[in-house]
C-alpha cells in the first residue's frame, strides 16, 4: 500500500489524472482510510482543465462517508473554488449553485471556507433570481414570482453567514 501512494503521488505530480483516478479507485475499494488519497484525486479532477465535476464526484462521496469534519472542510473548500470559474462568463449558474449548496452542507459552520461558500452561494441565487425573472412573461407570473421571492430569501440567509464570517475574521484568501 506504502508503494501504491507514492506512486498515486508521483501521477499527482506528472499530472497524469486518469492514473490517480484508477489507483485512487483501487486504493479506496481496499481501504477505508484513503481519504487523503480521495481528496487528491478529486483535486486532480477539480483542477484539470476543463474540470472534470462529474467524475470527481465519487471521490467527494468517500470523504463524506469516510473523512472526519477536517476532510469534510477540505472537500468543502475544494468544491468551492471549483464553482468559482462557474460564475464567469461563459455562467453556469445552476452547476455553480448546486456545486456551492454542496460546499455549505458540507463545511463546519464554524470553518473558515463556511462564510465563504455562503458568501458565494448568495451571490450565486442573487444573479439566478436577477438574470432568469426577466422579461414581461416572468414578471407577471405568481409561480415565478413565488420562485423568486423563495430564492432572494435563501440569497438573504446565504449573505448574511458570508457577511457574519467576515466581521469574525474567519473569511479565507482563497486563489485559483
Amino acid at each position: 500500500v506504502e508503494l501504491q501512494k507514492q506512486l498515486l503521488t508521483a501521477y499527482a505530480l506528472s499530472g497524469r489524472t486518469d492514473s490517480v483516478v484508477v489507483l485512487t479507485s483501487k486504493l479506496m475499494q481496499t481501504d477505508s482510510t484513503q481519504v487523503p488519497a480521495a481528496l487528491a484525486a478529486a483535486q486532480s479532477l477539480l483542477n484539470a482543465k476543463p474540470a472534470k465535476t462529474k467524475e470527481a464526484m465519487p471521490f467527494l462521496d468517500y470523504v463524506v462517508k469516510y473523512g472526519d469534519q477536517t476532510a469534510k472542510d477540505a472537500a468543502a473548500t475544494l468544491i468551492t473554488t471549483s464553482a468559482l470559474p462557474l460564475l464567469q462568463e461563459p455562467q453556469d449558474l445552476a452547476g455553480a449553485d448546486t456545486m456551492l449548496h454542496r460546499a455549505v452542507a458540507l463545511a463546519s459552520p464554524t470553518s473558515q471556507i463556511a462564510p465563504f461558500a455562503n458568501y458565494y452561494l448568495g451571490l450565486t441565487t442573487f444573479t439566478e433570481v436577477t438574470t432568469t425573472n426577466t422579461g414581461p412573461d416572468k414578471a407577471k407570473s405568481i409561480a415565478g414570482g413565488k420562485q423568486a421571492k423563495a430564492q432572494l430569501a435563501e440569497e438573504g440567509k446565504a449573505v448574511a453567514n458570508g457577511e457574519e464570517g467576515e466581521q469574525t475574521g474567519s473569511q479565507p484568501q482563497l486563489t485559483g
